[in-house]
């Protein structure tokens, strides 16, 4: 008969798990079948059980709920999750992941963030909702949302009031833009071969319809190519406060330090005699370039 060695439970405190995993020491022996780590959560104590080493090692071990986690480099969706970081700042990737629910509510504990975004190659992303949404938290550098073909809205995305440069590429079925209501200074912009993109128009209350509402200065340049279904352009233009508009608000000047290149898309070709549909005023420090746009015709 064959005699098998019992497997025994692991029991340590929390204070020991600490003291033992920031001076290298702990490892647990092989014949442990569960960990037991008792936790101290306020004047209670409670328990975690872990059915091996690795999964203690990758688990938030006596983590609190609203712990606030602060993760500074570079992040990928997965670890974002996994470490419960609550503020980033860095960089973080989202890149081929699954989701059930088509967004990105997995990133709840996320609250804040600084850095560079980068969101590609997602079957199943619909929209954005589960970003950061408080503009006070959140800062981008660069924003890339590039090549994935779920995505058919840009909802969910809305926290930011600047950032350096923001790339719309690529992604088939998205149809509108929505996201920039708190953007304010932009240094670059490019909007390109999304080729279910119709329109930039977001409804407000006094009827005006600008995907910028907020925005004054745009540093760099402006790019918008190669968007075959695109109908209007309806971009900039800022919403002030006026008295004299039903809602309380009018549209000021933006200006564009950089140029501007629209090309290739279903807009009308004659837009270049209709700069005042961009706001009463837009000024364009560089060079404007309007070309290769499938509808000539104006009405």
């Amino acid at each position: 008969m064959i005699m098998r060695k019992k497997k025994r439970l692991l029991t340590i405190s929390q204070v020991s798990l600490a003291f033992l995993a920031s001076s290298g020491l702990f490892a647990a022996p092989t014949d442990i079948l569960q960990i037991e780590v008792k936790c101290k959560t306020g004047p209670s104590t409670t328990t975690e059980v872990y059915q091996s080493l690795e999964e203690l090692n990758a688990a938030n071990v006596c983590r609190q709920p609203d712990e606030e986690v602060a993760c500074e480099g570079s992040y990928d969706f997965k670890t974002v999750i996994e470490e419960g970081c609550t503020s980033l700042r860095g960089s973080l990737t989202i890149q081929d992941i699954e989701t059930e629910t088509g967004d990105l509510s997995q990133l709840g504990k996320l609250k804040a963030f600084r850095g560079n975004l980068t969101i590609s190659d997602n079957q199943d992303l619909k929209n954005l909702k589960g970003l950061p949404n408080d503009p006070f938290d959140v800062k981008y550098e660069t924003v890339r949302i590039s090549n994935n073909p779920g995505l058919v809205s840009l909802e969910g995305f809305e926290a930011s009031n600047r950032a350096k440069l923001i790339i719309i590429e690529k992604n088939k079925n998205l149809q509108e833009l929505q996201g920039f209501s708190y953007l304010s200074i932009l240094e670059g912009l490019i909007i390109s071969s999304n080729e279910s993109l119709e329109t930039f128009s977001i409804p407000h209350e006094d009827g005006a319809r600008n995907l910028f509402p907020q925005l004054g200065f745009v540093r760099g340049n402006v790019k918008i190519t190669d968007n075959p279904a695109l109908r209007d352009l309806n971009l900039f233009g800022r919403l002030m406060p006026n008295p004299s508009s039903p809602s309380g608000l009018a549209f000021t000047d933006t200006t564009i330090r950089g140029s501007v290149l629209i090309q290739g898309n279903g807009v009308r070709q004659c837009f270049a005699s209709e700069l005042s549909n961009w706001a009463p005023s837009t000024t364009i420090g560089g060079s404007l370039v309007v070309e290769g746009n499938s509808n000539i015709t104006c009405e």
